[in-house]
């Protein structure tokens, strides 16, 4: 028997490895199609990854929706802008029989089933429309911050009348009676054929009512939910529904007491308690009474996902040419308006200024050493730095190596920036230290690592890693001094876990939120 076609549709706006993650997984799941809409066409995701075979990737700039909406251009609610790329996607776009419309946090996995295809071969030729469940993760043991996390635990929806909410979350059970702080509906495919019915957020539709569907059990399949995909991820999850007041008012009563839980910590306890609410609420503890009582309804798929990606994603990534210089702005840039990246290099400084310069912004990135070099020697001469940068709004990747032991991390000296530009922007960009240390291990296939033994007479790579790690630390610590102390005007960047867009938002609230002389 010849097993149906299914495809994915999502429009998205995650971090471009978790956008990896999910083209990868999905395609070796089976998946002959993922069409992702990019709802940020600043991050440059759609041109990086529209040459992976299998994909279609399509930037929603302006253009884009002129066609599709020629009146009224792109709609304001994230939900509207989703269905309507995805009855796009299932009527102008996708060749297969079915057609699953899901978030890119989201991944289809088959349990008992053995394939999603072989699942969707047992639909009576009279249903239209599949719903698979979701299962939420959890995080096993301690969080890394900055860390995109895949693997894991993830919990299933409880049968009705059960105490599983009470068990894994205690005091909180009451709030969160199933266990979950996303949504428990599922999403749904679709048989594209039919042309009566319509994709919403997590049904197929007809003239406003819901199609005769087939509900997949857990034990077949289910929809496995990075909620949250990080710590960064949550925080934004949370606020995103309580930030916005037309939004909130449109969740269900049970859902917005749910959420008013992070609000409630966020106002009276600050931003710091909310890291004690993430542990409570996120990580799985090995005592937890829920898996004694529910073992069943805790499962740890394994989903092999970077194997995936170095078969089929990573081999057809385009990566676009970088200029380190942008065109410089035909006027002088204001100081409140000027952005200094003060994360490490090798943390995603190039991205970023990539990104901005797609949004508009002037920049100087690295400039072969001289960025740094200007620093040091304005520092040195106790005079202001970077005068000749004064038609740039973006300086990043402030430091210099050698071929000998003369190494500057410019970065560092953010005092000394800030002591010059207190109304500037801030910009602490960072990926898991550990990674970071790799990065920095295999860059420029070594040479980089020898220059800092070199410079700091170091008798091993591992005294050099140490070293690294403690200038992040205590430069981690001095960037938040400046934020308590010193009113810095400070927005934090995680290569990995945050979205482009909520780092655009940040950027734009403080460019217009400027200093007052």
């Amino acid at each position: 028997m010849t097993l149906p076609t299914w495809s994915v549709v999502a429009t998205c706006s995650e971090p471009r490895k978790l956008v990896e993650a999910f083209i990868a997984y999905h395609l070796s799941a089976g998946a002959d199609q993922v069409i992702l809409f990019f709802d940020e066409p600043a991050d440059g995701h759609a041109n990086a990854l529209k040459a992976i075979p299998g994909v279609i990737a399509i930037e929603c700039n302006e253009a884009y929706w002129s066609k599709r909406r020629p009146r009224k251009g792109r709609p304001g609610g994230h939900r509207q802008r989703q269905t309507i790329n995805a009855e796009y996607a299932a009527r102008r776009l996708c060749n297969t029989e079915w057609i699953a419309h899901i978030d890119a946090d989201e991944f289809l996995y088959p349990r008992d089933a053995e394939s999603m295809a072989a699942l969707l071969s047992n639909i009576p030729a009279d249903i239209d429309a599949v719903r698979v469940l979701p299962a939420e993760r959890m995080f096993d043991g301690e969080y890394i911050k900055g860390k995109l996390e895949t693997s894991g635990p993830f919990k299933l929806k409880p049968p009705n009348g059960s105490d599983f909410g009470k068990c894994l979350y205690g005091e909180f059970g009451h709030q969160f009676p199933n266990g979950f702080q996303g949504h428990e509906i599922g999403k749904s495919f679709r048989r594209t054929q039919n042309k009566n019915v319509r994709f919403n957020i997590h049904f197929v539709r007809h003239n406003g009512k819901n199609i005769p569907e087939i509900k997949v059990d857990q034990q077949d399949a289910v929809l496995l939910h990075l909620f949250p995909a990080s710590l960064e991820d949550w925080q934004r999850k949370f606020e995103r529904r309580i930030d916005d007041p037309q939004y909130f008012a449109s969740l269900p009563e049970r859902a917005r007491q749910k959420y008013g839980i992070y609000s409630e910590v966020r106002s009276k306890l600050g931003m710091e308690a909310l890291a004690d609410l993430f542990d409570e609420l996120c990580i799985l503890k090995p005592n937890s009474v829920a898996i004694d009582q529910y073992p069943e309804l805790f499962i740890e798929p394994d989903l092999d996902i970077e194997a995936a990606r170095k078969k089929l994603v990573s081999p057809y990534i385009t990566l676009e040419r970088f200029e380190h210089l942008s065109q410089p702005a035909p006027e002088p840039i204001r100081e409140e308006d000027r952005i200094f990246q003060i994360g490490m290099n090798r943390g995603g400084s190039k991205e970023l200024c990539a990104m901005l310069g797609r949004k508009g912004y002037s920049y100087a990135h690295w400039d072969r050493g001289k960025l740094a070099k200007d620093l040091k020697a304005a520092k040195a001469n106790e005079r202001k730095p970077f005068n000749d940068y004064s038609h740039y709004q973006v300086l990043s990747d402030i430091s210099y190596g050698s071929q000998g032991s003369d190494i500057y991390d410019g970065f560092y000296d953010v005092e000394y920036i800030h002591c010059h530009y207190p109304k500037s922007i801030y910009v602490l960009n960072f990926r898991p230290i550990e990674e970071w240390i790799s990065s920095r291990a295999r860059f420029r296939g070594g040479t980089y690592l020898q220059e800092h033994r070199a410079a700091y007479g170091a008798a091993s790579d591992e005294e050099v890693f140490e070293i690294w790690r403690k200038e992040w630390t205590a430069h981690v610590e001095r960037v938040n001094r400046l934020r308590t102390e010193n009113n810095l005007r400070l927005v934090e960047y995680s290569l990995y876990t945050e979205k482009p867009s909520v780092f655009f938002e940040r950027i734009d609230h403080l460019l217009a939120d400027r200093p007052v002389n």
